[in-house]
């Protein structure tokens, strides 16, 4: 039997993103700075009641993270890839404008 790991919890890293003072990778600056996505607005999506974890990346080699989706006051959905331990957003992207095909309508689950 297989069995997954604990989905990292919104309210714990919340907290680690707002208590991080430089919470944005440089890979992540870049993405922001491409896709047109302000970091107000990701804060938005983070604090956010529509925010959820909605993939586990706790197994990754350079070390646990998972995938938030949610929406600005706008209305804008963007995934935001976020360290477990730290706060640290290491990319962002509206993934309806970078790869709808990959995503069910509503952008939480892979195809």
């Amino acid at each position: 039997m297989l069995v997954q790991p604990p989905v990292p919890d919104l309210q714990a890293l919340r907290n680690a993103f707002r208590g991080n003072p430089t919470p944005f990778t440089t890979h992540a600056a870049r993405a922001m700075l491409h896709h047109r996505i302000l970091s107000a607005e990701v804060v938005e999506v983070l604090a956010g009641p529509h925010a959820e974890v909605i993939e586990d990346y706790s197994t990754d080699p350079r070390g646990p993270s998972c995938l938030v989706h949610g929406r600005t006051e706008r209305g804008r959905i963007l995934h935001v890839v976020l360290s477990v331990h730290g706060g640290w957003v290491i990319t962002v992207y509206p993934p309806a404008e970078t790869e709808p095909e990959a995503w069910t309508p509503d952008y939480r689950q892979r195809r």
